[in-house]
């Protein structure tokens, strides 16, 4: 959204974000791994904006359809396009729901909806909302959660009954959520670890933090560090990690 930023995400980063989205996938809707051969998803997303990217390669990680068409139509008439086409699977921002009046009942075929890009209302929580134990009639619903700097998005949130807006879930695999404290005793810029309850900005680290920015060597310099608080598993050096902004 607004002026591209130029972040270098690379091959490595999209994979890791592909088996990670993949396996949370997995884990709460088995019946996508049945659905090779068989299941379609749609990609309505813009090509300028990053979500495409996930619509268009977890359809191939689970070998589904990669279904497309002109993106106007698909939005002014999406849950016509979902049932002509038995669609199974696809994402969109939580308003395209709303502004769609979408309900799990009016499309039957879909297994799994993801929604992002935007903070989810209570109203679509409360419609594909699953019982408190997770989803267990009806699709699987992920909220996700993240910058385009960390290749897509790097948690996610499984929508039940006790779900609320600003939950963005649990980092998936090859990503580490950090919530570094802004200041600790007047020591300002001193990395430490927020405590429970305490105030701080959300970091990304893990195998998803692209190469930072083409170019923009300044604004490379103050959305990506390094910590010596945490480190490598693979080789023990410090974690280097994204600044989202969030607190």
């Amino acid at each position: 959204t607004g002026k591209p930023k130029g972040a270098r995400v690379t091959n490595f980063n999209l994979c890791n974000f592909i088996e990670s989205l993949g396996k949370r996938i997995l884990d709460h809707s088995p019946q996508t791994g049945r659905l090779g051969g068989i299941g379609k998803y749609l990609n309505i997303a813009s090509r300028s904006f990053d979500p495409h990217l996930t619509h268009m390669f977890m359809a191939w990680r689970f070998g589904l359809a990669a279904t497309i068409g002109p993106r106007m139509m698909m939005l002014g008439n999406l849950e016509q396009i979902i049932n002509e086409n038995s669609i199974t699977h696809f994402g969109t921002v939580p308003s395209v729901l709303q502004q769609a009046q979408l309900t799990p009942a009016r499309v039957p075929s879909v297994v799994l909806v993801t929604v992002g890009g935007e903070k989810v209302s209570n109203s679509v929580l409360d419609t594909w909302a699953g019982d408190s134990n997770g989803p267990s009639a009806g699709p699987l619903v992920l909220n996700a959660y993240g910058p385009t700097e960390c290749t897509i998005g790097c948690s996610s949130n499984v929508v039940d009954y006790d779900s609320n807006a600003r939950n963005i879930g649990w980092a998936h695999d090859s990503a580490t959520a950090i919530v570094f404290a802004q200041e600790v005793f007047g020591h300002i810029g001193k990395q430490v670890i927020a405590k429970r309850g305490q105030i701080g900005e959300l970091c990304i680290a893990g195998n998803m933090v692209s190469l930072g920015y083409l170019s923009r060597p300044e604004a490379q310099a103050e959305a990506f560090a390094t910590t010596t608080l945490l480190r490598s598993e693979d080789n023990g050096k410090p974690l280097r990690f994204y600044k989202t902004g969030d607190l």
